[in-house]
């Protein structure tokens, strides 16, 4: 199989399915019937996280930060 750029929408979907199918992998121990009991398993973890963290509905802010002795942009909900 031919690897495609990450900067195409194509390339980008393909390097995330095959992270997520490793994820759930090496997460149960096995392969999966299909690709979307992956995204079944992604999604309840995206939900699970919006439910530890909401998201606030105001305008983020952007700060620039050190985090492990480098230079990174966080974004801030007020």
């Amino acid at each position: 199989m031919t690897k495609s750029s990450i900067h195409t929408k194509e390339g980008w979907n393909q390097f995330a399915r095959e992270t997520n199918t490793k994820s759930f992998i090496h997460e149960f121990g096995r392969d999966p019937r299909d690709y979307e009991e992956v995204r079944n398993w992604v999604n309840a973890a995206v939900a699970q996280a919006n439910d530890l963290y909401p998201l606030s509905d105001e305008e983020p802010e952007q700060k620039l930060r050190t985090f492990n002795g480098k230079l990174c942009w966080v974004t801030e909900f007020k």
